[in-house]
């Protein structure tokens, strides 16, 4: 029978791959969240992120056709699809190509540093960024003008920096879906762009982790036993889906991310000051 801190790690799961089905993102993070003062945080990671990959496997395979390939790829899609060159500085603009080169360094400050500061700091920015998206649209801001798009460099900054969050929690970077969230305002173009994504990045990262030899007899086990709860929060994170209107849906994008920061926030500052 499973341990008290196994089974709340189900439960977190559980409600991670709703989440994760209803939203394309937040899986990770959510159970990593609720998870961490219970198991060492790369122990986590490094059981989540095949999970994780499993229903960004699901979420594409039954949703690629609502994929923004131009988001994603930047440059690389319009080469490919209209067959034509573009300047090389277009290359690189898309939320893909900037979030790889974030993660690159996300997987090596994983490999060789302690994430107890980078977590507290990361809660602080997460949950200022989403309470100010809620307040605007508690108030109707939100709704006065069209916001002016990012400037090229914000943007590079906004994606590399959530690629950055991705290699070192595997936790779908909020600053990725804050930008996401910005170009995307279809939810199912959403889920299913944010998906692509993910499934390429948990990609590299579970073959470092492979890699690394980070995988044993009890990272195994433990993937065996939260199978089944993939496979239940799928089925009602798409029920639900689908009847969650636009503006209810980001309501809960940013509603999402102040509890993914709070409870950052507070895990980090447990560990930073031994609270």
């Amino acid at each position: 029978m499973p341990d008290a801190n196994f089974i709340i790690l189900i439960l977190a799961v559980l409600l991670a791959n709703i989440v994760e089905a209803i939203t394309g993102f937040g899986g990770i993070i959510i159970a990593v969240t609720i998870a961490a003062n219970f198991f060492e945080i790369p122990w986590l990671v490094t059981v989540l992120v095949p999970i994780n990959l499993a229903i960004s496997v699901y979420i594409v395979a039954r949703h690629y056709k609502k994929t923004d390939t131009f988001e994603l790829m930047g440059g690389i899609a319009r080469v490919v699809k209209e067959r034509k060159m573009v300047p090389a500085a277009e290359l690189m603009y898309g939320i893909l190509p900037f979030a790889m080169v974030g993660m690159a360094v996300g997987i090596l400050v994983f490999s060789i540093a302690s994430s107890v500061w980078l977590k507290l700091a990361y809660g602080v920015f997460v949950l200022c960024f989403s309470a100010w998206e809620l307040t605007r649209m508690a108030t109707g801001a939100d709704k006065a003008a069209a916001p002016p798009p990012m400037s090229r460099l914000k943007s590079a900054i906004w994606l590399m920096g959530g690629g950055f969050i991705q290699g070192v929690y595997g936790s779908g970077g909020p600053m990725i879906v804050y930008y996401s969230s910005k170009k995307l305002s279809d939810k199912g173009v959403f889920r299913a762009t944010l998906s692509v994504l993910w499934l390429v990045l948990n990609g590299i990262i579970m073959t470092t982790h492979i890699v690394a030899g980070r995988h044993d007899a009890s990272t195994l086990k433990a993937i065996i036993a939260l199978v089944p709860m993939l496979l239940i929060g799928v089925f009602i994170g798409e029920k639900l889906h689908s009847r969650m209107p636009e503006r209810a849906f980001r309501v809960f994008v940013f509603s999402l991310l102040v509890f993914a920061g709070s409870a950052l926030l507070i895990s980090g500052a447990r560990q930073a000051f031994g609270i």
